[in-house]
């Protein structure tokens, strides 16, 4: 895999990230396509990214998957190595610059994509992952989304290592919204590409019938709010893990407490000095051993997501039902009206 040497050019050490991710329209293809042959057979498609960085723009111009099934680490870098050998050979960019996934509703922020993406940005900075939710594109909406850690998350782990603690995360403020940072993304097409379109586009024009006023809210509510519910569980079991293991080090110092005071009335007793700070460091070497908060930070993360999911659908919902409620109350007040006029008209002449 490419390092940050292997990208940095005159000038590019000391800059910060790419700010916006830039697609062709190959790679969008590429990555649908994949994702929709194996959500046919119920699997959940990954692959590698390649590209190249230009000034503040990460430019991805290929994608290809990634072996199925279990598979090594050396098995995986020797497939790599192979189909980048083959790419520079065919004159394609072959740096791999990030990883694709394919997610339901947005359900990735779990351990493995965690620390798969800090592997990536470990050996390249710049390196993001992109999300491809099948169910939403399939509705007609194209749900693609960049994301990378956040700058805080990999000081962090570059410290403490995966299993970051608590007084960690707590001393660098981190929250669901700094922990993955989510890139724009602009999808580009070549001048023929667009000439194509607009020749497709006279030839065969799309209908201008669309469904905006669809009052229908399909499975997506239902499926989102059992989403929640399931993180919301899990986040308290994790909470409850986090309150024995605080009960725990909260016995542990009663424990060494209670010796200490014993150690040091017998001391007194004798007439010698009481402990003092090195003796007593030296009784207890291990120090307490810290909480673990890699799982629950990445559950409040994802129960966040889902939360902001229902909200927007909820409030799209809400906006059409408002719309459908005036309109008919408007259809309404038409009809009663027409009907008194006819009425109206209908007395004179008996």
């Amino acid at each position: 895999m490419a390092t940050r040497r292997d990208l940095d050019g005159p000038g590019r050490a000391d800059e910060s990230p790419a700010q916006i991710v830039q697609l062709n329209a190959l790679v969008v293809m590429q990555i649908i396509k994949q994702c929709e042959e194996l959500r046919s057979l119920g699997e959940h498609a990954e692959g590698y990214l390649c590209g190249l960085l230009e000034a503040e723009r990460l430019e991805i111009t290929y994608a290809y998957p990634s072996l199925r099934g279990e598979t090594t680490d050396q098995e995986a870098d020797d497939y790599s190595d192979e189909m980048n050998r083959r790419l520079r050979q065919q004159g394609i960019d072959n740096m791999v610059v990030g990883w694709y996934k394919s997610a339901v509703f947005g359900s990735f922020l779990n351990r493995e994509v965690f620390e798969a993406q800090y592997a990536y940005q470990s050996a390249v900075e710049e390196s993001v992952v992109l999300i491809y939710d099948p169910v939403r594109t399939s509705q007609g909406l194209l749900t693609l989304k960049a994301y990378r850690l956040g700058p805080e998350i990999m000081n962090i782990v570059k410290k403490d290592g995966l299993e970051f603690s608590m007084e960690s995360v707590r001393q660098a403020k981190i929250n669901v919204e700094t922990l993955f940072q989510e890139i724009p993304i602009r999808i580009k097409n070549s001048h023929f590409v667009n000439a194509m379109l607009s020749e497709l586009e006279v030839i065969a024009p799309s209908p201008n019938k669309r469904p905006f006023l669809d009052l229908s809210t399909s499975n997506i509510l239902e499926k989102n709010v059992g989403l929640l519910l399931e993180g919301v569980d899990h986040l308290l079991s994790e909470n409850a893990k986090l309150t024995n293991h605080q009960k725990r080090i909260q016995r542990l110092q009663s424990d060494r407490i209670r010796i200490v005071q014993r150690k040091n009335a017998q001391r007194q007793a004798k007439g010698e000095p009481l402990l003092t700070e090195d003796e007593i460091n030296q009784m207890f070497p291990r120090p307490f051993p810290d909480s673990p908060r890699a799982d629950i930070v990445l559950t409040a993360a994802q129960v966040s997501q889902y939360c902001d999911k229902i909200g927007q659908f909820s409030a799209q919902s809400l906006s059409k039902m408002q719309m459908a409620e005036a309109l008919q109350g408007k259809l309404k007040d038409s009809s009663a009206a027409f009907v008194s006029a006819i009425h109206k008209e209908v007395q004179p002449n008996q």
